[in-house]
């Protein structure tokens, strides 16, 4: 493997750990505005 293929796949890490980092926050905040829901 060279170099540029380790970078394509280190670049790609990081943008699916991005992503899935996006998702969590996105899925916590569904979960708090459906707790405040609850409460009305």
């Amino acid at each position: 493997m060279d170099d540029f293929t380790l970078v394509g796949y280190e670049v790609k890490y990081q943008l699916s750990r991005k992503q899935a980092l996006k998702t969590l926050l996105n899925l916590n905040l569904w979960n708090k505005l459906d707790k405040i829901h609850s409460l009305f």
